[in-house]
């Protein structure tokens, strides 16, 4: 792998997880399944987290090398986005995808200027 191609990478990976780290935050929570559920993660890591999950709430995906996909296979999650808690307004899942974009742009394009 080149190094461009390295660097990208672990920009990507760094968005991602402070992404996550953002969207576990902001998720509302009564029992915390679906804030422990978000992420691109071992099932079994997440398990250790959180008695009230099961391994089919995780999402585990990674497509090639510069590409990861984040989620829950926790159902209400989409209600959730929808803005049906008082504790994260509507579309807070919306947001944070759309901020992580920016950052990994903004990244991205930083580290073509010193390549």
């Amino acid at each position: 792998m080149g190094r461009v191609r390295m660097q990208a990478k672990r920009e990507l990976e760094q968005t991602a997880t402070e992404g996550e780290q953002n969207i576990e935050l902001t998720m509302p929570r009564r029992t915390g399944r679906a804030a422990a559920s978000w992420g691109h993660f071992n099932p079994s890591l997440m398990l250790a987290s959180n008695p009230d999950l099961n391994a089919d709430d995780a999402v585990w995906e990674e497509e090639g090398d510069l590409s990861i996909l984040q989620g829950t296979n926790v159902g209400y999650v989409e209600t959730l986005n929808g803005g049906t808690s008082q504790h994260a307004p509507a579309g807070f899942l919306d947001f944070a995808t759309t901020s992580m974009q920016f950052i990994l742009r903004r990244r991205i394009i930083r580290m073509w200027g010193r390549a």
